[in-house]
């Protein structure tokens, strides 16, 4: 069976290979956004996709006989949880007087089953994913936060504006969950969606990684994967992607 026919095929006994969920993780970075205005300028679909996560690409294809784009653009954030608030968040969504269409690049279609095992592991741990946090917030004030529906196990700030939450019983991540924008920060509506990306899976952040990545990047893996790991041991300890922490 080739590599990508095993993806389609049902996970047994949840045991799915690392660099299979790398590959599926990735691919899911990425969102189509379609039926768009002429007049829709990047900018105005940067400041509407970026209120659930850091975008690292954002990708319009241009006509040069017409002078406008094609209506369409591309979307990558930098993690898949971003993705997924957003695609759930702006389905529908109108802009500059067009109902946009929003979806996953026809790429990502393969990794759908993956993608729902994935989700379901997600939905039975009590991880939850912060998005349009205020630029650089404190760790305190997160946690001041987050602590008015349950306790903490960990707390790790993944950008500037964004955050993974563990809290110590299922009952708190659902119920912040269940608030939805409605928590606030600093004057922010904070962004809020469930973890996809299990914990410790080291993924370079903001470019390609698959089977022919070059050694730097397979570094860079290992460095997150560190940096995820060792964050456990101090719950509030501030976790800049990439760098080692001292703990």
């Amino acid at each position: 069976m080739s590599f990508f026919g095993a993806i389609l095929q049902p996970v047994v006994n949840h045991v799915i290979p690392a660099q299979l969920q790398i590959s599926c993780l990735v691919a899911m970075r990425r969102l189509y956004a379609g039926s768009l205005s002429y007049d829709t300028t990047e900018e105005e679909i940067k400041e509407l996709f970026e209120s659930y996560g850091e975008i690292t690409s954002l990708t319009m294809s241009y006509d040069v006989e017409k002078k406008h784009h094609k209506g369409f653009a591309f979307v990558e954030y930098a993690t898949a949880e971003a993705a997924a608030l957003a695609l759930k968040k702006l389905k529908g969504v109108t802009l500059n007087d067009r109902r946009m269409k929003l979806g996953r690049p026809q790429a990502a279609l393969r990794y759908q089953t993956l993608l729902a095992q994935l989700e379901m592991d997600g939905r039975a741990s009590a991880r939850v994913y912060l998005g349009n946090l205020p630029k650089d917030v404190s760790l305190e004030k997160i946690e001041s936060v987050c602590r008015q529906f349950g306790g903490l196990k960990s707390l790790c700030k993944d950008s500037q504006r964004s955050a993974f939450v563990e809290f110590d019983s299922l009952v708190a991540a659902e119920l912040i969950q269940r608030r939805g924008q409605k928590v606030t920060l600093c004057g922010n509506e904070i962004s809020i969606g469930q973890v996809i990306t299990p914990l410790g899976l080291p993924i370079p952040r903001g470019s390609s990684f698959n089977n022919t990545s070059s050694n730097s990047a397979r570094k860079q893996a290992h460095k997150r994967k560190r940096s995820c790991t060792e964050i456990v041991k101090n719950p509030l300890v501030d976790c800049p992607l990439n760098k080692k922490i001292k703990v």
